[in-house]
This record gives C-alpha cells, structure tokens and sequence, in this order.
C-alpha cells in the first residue's frame, strides 16, 4: 500500500521531534520536504502528540530578522 505524502511528512517530522530535536518552517522544507510545517504539526496535536511552540528570531536571505514558529516535542517536567 503507498504512504500519502502527508503521512509520510508526518512521520519524518515525528522522527525529528522524538530524537529530541526542534525545527522550523525552513528545516522543514529542507528535511521532510514540506511547506506545510503548521499543518502537519496540527493534525500531530489532533493526534493527541505533544508539542511545544516557541517563536523564535532568525535571520533571513537579506539579513533580516524575522520571527519564526519552532516546534518540539513537549516533555513533561
């Protein structure tokens, strides 16, 4: 059976986050190959997986800093 892209996306960007890793919409293009990062990441909340969102401050291609949403896997503490 074929994996939807959409599943496979969501299974990358679980991989990522249970190694402990965090990621934004640019890692996110790069490294499951998604332009969609909020909506992979809500449809993983719908899922009941645990996320925590943080903005972020990073440069963009003209040096610019622009805010960004950073997703990780939320650890209870």
């Amino acid at each position: 059976m074929k994996i939807k892209h959409t599943e496979g996306q969501r299974e990358r960007l679980k991989e990522i986050l249970d190694k402990g890793q965090s990621i934004n919409p640019l890692q996110a293009f790069n490294q499951i190959g998604t332009m969609k990062l909020a909506s992979r990441i809500s449809e993983l909340i719908r899922d009941g997986y645990p996320i925590k969102k943080t903005w972020i401050t990073v440069k963009n291609r003209f040096g610019e800093d622009v805010r960004v949403m950073e997703y990780c896997k939320l650890i209870n503490e």
